[in-house]
């Protein structure tokens, strides 16, 4: 059973969004803005990707890939992300931080 939802040469987005999210982190107090602001920016990143490679001629086609790849990537980086924030840290309660 081959399970490749995620494109092999778009895996790289992953740890560039855990970058962009910290460099988000930094420049904003906005942290609840993170997942929406990943998945526009692995959206565009897969657009110019698909632009880039050619591989897909039909432009709706290319939109849908764009998108599904994009909210899989930034699902797939925050995942991880809470993944490690809760083996890191201890959290075994479901209290949200106080953070915004």
């Amino acid at each position: 059973m081959d399970l490749n939802y995620i494109r092999p040469e778009l895996l790289l987005l992953v740890p560039v969004s855990w970058i962009v999210a910290q460099w988000y982190k930094v420049l904003s107090d906005k942290t609840k803005w993170i997942p929406l602001f990943l998945g526009a920016f692995n959206i565009v990143m897969c657009t110019l990707w698909l632009i880039i490679v050619g591989e897909l001629v039909n432009p709706l086609l290319m939109v849908f890939h764009a998108i599904t790849q994009g909210i899989l990537i930034a699902g797939f980086s925050v995942y991880g992300h809470q993944i490690y924030h809760q083996m890191t840290n201890g959290k075994t309660d479901d209290k949200p931080d106080n953070r915004e």
